[in-house]
């Protein structure tokens, strides 16, 4: 025999926010981790240039949350993550860098870095599961960001430290 909860049946949507708040800290930790193995670009850096040295995710917390589908034993959303990433940057400095008008090119190329924390959304999709309609059997089933890099941009970003490199790299 098995038990069903009325409540999936009745009203499925609010049954499937239940899930998605007994499941938040999982889907959380997913997010978390997809963005750790995931791929950053700097949206203002020259596709030639090595930019981004290295990344830290500081904080994932769900924005909004929208319920896309939603049945008896599972349900699927669109999420907002709101996203603080600390990122150490290491760019080309051409208007410090001296320039060979015989040759046309420059003589060397220095560089500077800095450090900018940025605030981002990045959107998911979530498909939770909860076999026969039970709060106990449920699982996060299908989990994936939209894109398939995450993109750094200026729009609500703090520079933490800036430093002009010498020609050595100090």
């Amino acid at each position: 025999m098995i038990v069903r909860s009325d409540k999936a049946y009745e009203e499925p949507a609010k049954f499937a926010d239940e899930i998605f708040e007994q499941l938040l800290e999982q889907i959380k930790a997913d997010a978390l981790q997809a963005l750790e193995d995931g791929e950053f670009n700097y949206e203002n850096a020259d596709p030639f240039d090595e930019t981004i040295n290295s990344i830290e995710i500081n904080s994932v917390n769900v924005g909004k949350k929208n319920l896309q589908n939603v049945d008896a034993e599972w349900a699927e959303y669109e999420v907002e993550f709101e996203v603080v990433v600390t990122a150490d940057y290491r760019f080309s400095d051409y208007d410090r860098s001296p320039w060979d008008p015989e040759d046309k090119q420059y003589v060397f190329v220095l560089s500077n870095e800095s450090t900018v924390k940025h605030k981002e959304t990045y959107t998911a999709h979530i498909t939770l599961a909860y076999t026969d309609g039970l709060k106990a059997n449920a699982y996060i089933e299908e989990f994936y960001f939209q894109d398939t890099y995450f993109e750094l941009t200026d729009n609500d970003s703090e520079v933490i430290s800036f430093k002009e490199l010498d020609i050595n790299g100090e």
